[in-house]
């Protein structure tokens, strides 16, 4: 018999494509632990990304992926002088 823990189910083995969907969605139901949003400033342009946006990036950084993931979930863009 199985013991539940808090952690996802892993199907398939390390680089199952499934393992960075269930640990975004583990941390997803933690959300509260997360700011909602971060402010990135990168030259002349600044950037709002959404806690979806980071979460993503922390379950991929969690599988190890070394691809960057460049689907932006929800960012918005300032003029420099607004950050």
């Amino acid at each position: 018999m199985e013991m539940q823990t808090d952690r996802p189910h892993i199907s398939g083995g390390f680089g199952s494509p499934n393992i960075s969907n269930d640990i975004y969605g583990l941390i997803r139901r933690r959300s509260h632990m997360f700011v909602n949003a971060v402010h990135l400033s990168l030259g002349e342009t600044c950037y709002s990304v959404t806690s979806d946006f980071i979460m993503s990036q922390i379950a991929i950084l969690l599988t190890m992926k070394t691809t960057f993931h460049r689907r932006v979930v929800s960012t918005t863009q300032y003029p420099r002088e607004q950050c």
